[in-house]
């Protein structure tokens, strides 16, 4: 018995998310820890601003159902120049946190006026 395409595409989409992701995790999780001499449990602490903030400034919604990975990519562009203004300007730690959580928050209003624009049309 065959299954219509679309079945097929909702069985390929459930493997991919059950066997292939954990998998392309853990190969990252073993290449970020291959650039340590040890692996501590907090090795990796403060990096969830800057995904958040990659993300949202990408375009994805917090509230789900939209994004692109290149859009993330080009949120990743975004961090990338913003972090490197950082380091040239000797910003300290506190206030690029700061600047970040702005920044997220003025992504966030972006996308939610933008949506009601969508939605009022």
């Amino acid at each position: 018995m065959a299954l219509a395409p679309a079945v097929s595409g909702w069985v390929w989409f459930a493997v991919m998310r059950r066997y292939v992701a954990p998998v392309v995790a853990l190969v990252g999780g073993f290449l970020w820890a291959s650039r340590f001499p040890t692996v501590d449990a907090v090795a990796a602490k403060g990096f969830e601003l800057d995904v958040i903030t990659v993300v949202v400034v990408g375009g994805t919604a917090l509230s789900g159902g939209e994004g692109a990975i290149w859009r993330t990519a080009v949120g990743i562009g975004i961090l990338a120049v913003l972090g490197n203004a950082f380091d040239r300007l000797q910003v300290d730690t506190f206030w690029q946190i700061v600047i970040k959580g702005a920044v997220i928050v003025v992504a966030v209003v972006l996308d939610q006026a933008q949506r009601r624009l969508q939605w009022a049309k």
